[in-house]
């Protein structure tokens, strides 16, 4: 599937929480998917 502008809808089916941690400093954020296939996609990016 390919999306070049997705809706805000279409990024909240995908996404199963957002943890944001904060190190002082810095700030952490982690997006969990709600498949493994974007999570895979996902991890190699990082």
């Amino acid at each position: 599937m390919k999306l070049k502008t997705p809706s805000r809808s279409t990024i909240k089916n995908l996404i199963s929480r957002i943890v944001v941690y904060d190190n002082g400093n810095e700030k952490e954020v982690k997006v969990f998917f709600k498949f493994k296939e974007l999570t895979n996609i996902a991890s190699k990016l990082i």
